[in-house]
This record gives C-alpha cells, sequence and structure tokens, in this order.
C-alpha cells in the first residue's frame, strides 16, 4: 500500500484531511498497480498494469480511480493496454470482496501528444472514457471530472 500516487516528476494531487472530510471520503488507498495480480500468473508472463489504484470509499460508494503516469513521449495503445489490465484486476478483487464499484481510467502526463490524447480520450474502459490531464491533477477535481 502506497500513500501517494506519483512517480517520476508526475502524480495526483492528493487531498488533506480537511479536504477528503468536506468531500465525505470515508476511506482511501493507494495500491501500487503491479502489486494487484492474480495469484496464477508468473513474473515472467505478468501482463502491465498502471501506475496506481486509488480506491475511494464515499457516500457508501467504492470508486477505482486507475492512474497511469507518464512523461513527454509514449504510446497511447500501450497505456490503454495497461488500463484494461487493471480495470481486469479491480473488478476481480471487487468481485472477491462482494463490492460494486465504479472505474475510473485516468492518464497523467507532463505533457501530451495530440495523437495520443485523441487516441485516449476516445476510450471507453471500465464504463468511463479515459480522462486525460496533466500531472498534478488533485485527486477530488478527478473524481469530479468522472461524474
Amino acid at each position: 500500500m502506497r500513500r501517494t500516487c506519483e512517480g517520476g516528476g508526475c502524480g495526483v494531487g492528493a487531498p488533506t484531511g480537511a479536504e477528503r472530510r468536506a468531500a465525505n471520503i470515508e476511506d482511501l488507498v493507494v495500491l501500487k498497480g503491479e502489486a494487484v495480480h492474480s495469484p496464477n500468473e508468473c513474473d515472467d508472463d505478468r501482463p502491465k498494469r498502471a501506475d496506481c489504484l486509488i480506491f475511494v470509499a464515499k457516500n457508501d460508494t467504492v470508486t477505482v480511480l486507475i492512474v497511469e503516469l507518464k512523461g513527454k513521449t509514449f504510446s497511447g495503445r500501450a497505456v490503454e493496454q495497461k488500463l484494461r489490465q487493471s480495470c481486469a484486476d479491480a473488478l476481480a478483487v471487487a468481485h472477491e470482496a462482494d463490492l460494486v464499484i465504479n472505474v475510473i481510467p485516468a492518464v497523467l502526463a507532463e505533457a501530451w501528444p495530440t495523437a495520443e490524447r485523441r487516441h485516449l480520450a476516445n476510450q471507453s474502459i471500465g464504463g468511463h472514457n479515459v480522462l486525460t490531464k496533466r500531472c498534478g491533477e488533485p485527486l477530488l477535481r478527478l473524481l469530479r471530472c468522472s461524474s
């Protein structure tokens, strides 16, 4: 478990305690994406996953924000595959825990190549279009963007 979702100079803006209380966030858990996988997977054939899965409990609803952090250049298709795999992982965890979850895929990047942003923004994963934002976007704003 992690305290924040960040790496390589990019990250999600974590809410303060006061912001969490004001937004009625009951609990917030950040997991490294690579840590959430099937026990049947071998290290050699394990698919790539998003950087973080942020579980947010709010008003009797659990939302999972799947976050991939990127620099200035990257492949939109590779990112899409990571988001899809992490979505499947989050749904499997929810099924095991007998939870109904809302999944929100998001990519935060230092810079956005136009073609990659367009490709990702047009993808639907877990019933939501992929959010394409800049590094440092506050968690609470990401949650509002998905509503």
